[in-house]
């Protein structure tokens, strides 16, 4: 729908509370060029040409889970806050907040059931409610509602594609079974939805299933 050339500089710091508490602040400055967007995704002046946004990004996360990598126990939970404002000399002006949680229970030896509730919610601050194109929510796609194609999901313009929005809500359950020597079956249900602003909100949820093989490399 769109393709842009970008450029960041991204400097961050991180403090560890307590071992599973981490606290941090990222600044990012990102130079972006967009083109050849689809005329009806265009909701803004910010989604064609040059974009400069300078940003904040405190963030806060509690990680309990027993293995980063492959976890059968515990949980994880998030929250980042980006603040886009003038005063740090960024051309586009918003507030976007996402968070998420994502649970573990072990049902038996080799049978682990995951959930992960994701969500978000963006304000732009500045003429314009509605958010740059490349700062727009987006679902559909292995990473999140698999049973859509990518980037499908949510509000369309007058032409059938995608615009993506202001807010965002998604959630997946897995049941995984470990075969042993790193392979493994995987069931799921995918359900989210994007809405243009949060005072869209009225369609439901998107629901999906299916399932997989799946194989964990050594890196």
């Amino acid at each position: 729908l769109y393709k842009i050339d970008k450029q960041s500089f991204i400097a961050g710091i991180e403090k560890e509370i307590t071992a599973s508490l981490k606290i941090g602040l990222d600044y990012e400055y990102s130079y972006t060029d967009t083109k050849d967007v689809a005329e009806d995704v265009i909701l803004s002046k910010e989604d064609t040409g040059t974009l400069g946004i300078s940003s904040l990004s405190p963030s806060i996360y509690f990680d309990k889970r027993n293995d980063p990598f492959n976890p059968t126990s515990g949980s994880l939970h998030g929250v980042v806050v980006k603040f886009a404002t003038k005063d740090l000399l960024s051309e586009s002006e918003f507030i976007k907040g996402t968070f998420q949680s994502s649970w573990y229970f072990q049902i038996m030896k080799p049978v682990v059931l995951a959930f992960s509730l994701k969500g978000g919610l963006a304000y732009g601050l500045g003429e314009n409610e509605e958010l740059p194109l490349i700062e727009r929510f987006f679902l559909g796609g292995r990473s999140t509602v698999r049973g859509y194609s990518y980037d499908s999901l949510g509000p369309k313009g007058a032409d059938g594609n995608p615009t993506g929005g202001n807010v965002f809500a998604l959630t997946n359950w897995e049941l995984r079974f470990s075969l042993g020597k790193g392979f493994g079956l995987v069931t799921f249900i995918d359900a989210g939805n994007v809405w243009k602003t949060i005072d869209d909100i009225r369609d439901e949820l998107k629901y999906t299933g299916g399932a997989g093989f799946r194989y964990n490399t050594p890196v």
